[in-house]
């Protein structure tokens, strides 16, 4: 699948700190940078995609009218593409290749096999679908994926301020 230059992907922690506006002590941070990404992404006309097992990360923990409510509302802006035949294809051959590394043992016992599958399940969306990036804040989790898609944390978006210079100093 090529990549598009207007296609990106989004992990569950950008989801959980720009759409749900919720994080962790410590990362509260995160809130109105990853608010301000997002809104950039829009304005860039960037497509974003979620893989659906990410509306499982998000909402397990909900009661029913919550989880309706998240998965509509990310259903509503964003495009939810399904862990399919293309995506497994890519997912085995990703996660062959990473059986065959030397550090696949230590990969393993630091993320998890459950948690490795997991991630590589969710990269693999991302290519099938032909995203140029995945964006989270857990680059660490797909450095395994990063020979196939590039894997990128939530940049800085500066905002400009409104300059009045009617109200200079010296006037």
């Amino acid at each position: 699948m090529k990549k598009r230059t207007d296609l990106v992907c989004l992990d569950s922690d950008v989801l959980i700190w720009g759409l749900k506006k919720e994080a962790s002590q410590g990362q509260e941070h995160m809130i109105p940078k990853t608010v301000a990404f997002i809104d950039y992404l829009y304005k860039a006309k960037k497509r974003i995609i979620i893989p659906a097992p990410i509306l499982t990360e998000l909402t397990w923990v909900l009661d029913e009218e919550q989880r309706a409510n998240v998965i509509q509302k990310i259903t509503k802006r964003f495009i939810v593409a399904p862990f399919d035949e293309r995506a497994a294809l890519i997912c085995s051959k990703m996660l062959a290749q990473y059986q065959s590394m030397p550090q696949y043992e230590e990969i393993k016992l630091q993320l998890g096999k459950r948690r490795l599958k997991y991630d590589t399940m969710i990269a693999a969306i991302a290519i099938a679908n032909g995203c140029e990036r995945l964006y989270t804040n857990n680059t660490e989790d797909y450095a395994l994926a990063s020979s196939f898609i590039r894997v990128e944390e939530i940049p800085y978006i500066p905002e400009q301020k409104e300059i009045n210079f009617d109200n200079e100093a010296g006037q």
